[in-house]
């Protein structure tokens, strides 16, 4: 596992939490989402080479 795969999927699972189990109410929580989708679709364009 590398460091795009690894925050990718942290980011994901933050956005899960804060959007699904403790709702939040505010846009910000969306930039996990965002984060976390740029930083797994750059792993699989990239590879392994990735970070």
């Amino acid at each position: 596992m590398n460091w795009s795969l690894g925050l990718g999927a942290l980011s994901l699972a933050i956005w899960m939490v804060g959007t699904f189990i403790v709702p939040v109410r505010a846009g910000w929580i969306h930039l996990f989402l965002a984060a976390g989708m740029i930083l797994l679709i750059r792993r699989v364009v990239t590879g392994r080479r990735a970070w």
